[in-house]
């Protein structure tokens, strides 16, 4: 059986592949680090939930949950307009989360609950990072 998080993860991913500014390069797996071919790119991956009983559906409990799925935009500083790249990456998700807010049906309702922004000035891997927390709602028996 497929947790219901790695059904929406799936979703996300599919929603989030082909975006202009970062096209394919959309990622679940946050182990390994992105190579130079890879950005721009999106990172996909779990974040916090939490669940509360929200009754019981024809003798079946079910519980209602919030997960925070987190999804980073990946950008090579190469230029001075990486604050203008990191928005339109922001913008982009924003946008293709918004035109299907149920994920076609993996959840309830899904939507952009935060941003944050990071600049690594290291000057071997100067990237920008913006960070989006996804907020789906969902209700599951497990």
């Amino acid at each position: 059986m497929t947790h219901p998080r790695k059904t929406i993860r799936d979703a996300i991913q599919t929603a989030l592949t082909g975006l202009t500014t970062t096209g394919s390069n959309v990622f679940q797996n946050r182990v390994f680090p992105f190579e130079s071919g890879d950005f721009p790119g999106l990172l996909i991956y779990n974040g916090d939930e939490e669940s509360e009983p929200g009754g019981n559906d024809a003798g079946v409990q079910t519980f209602d949950r919030q997960y925070n799925c987190m999804v980073e935009g990946y950008v090579k500083a190469a230029s001075a307009s990486i604050d203008d790249t990191l928005d339109s990456i922001a913008e982009e998700i924003e946008t293709a989360i918004a035109a299907d807010r149920t994920l076609s049906g993996a959840c309830g309702y899904c939507f952009t609950s935060a941003t944050e922004f990071e600049f690594n000035a290291d000057q071997n891997k100067r990237t920008g990072i913006v960070r989006l927390t996804l907020t789906v709602l969902y209700r599951s028996t497990i």
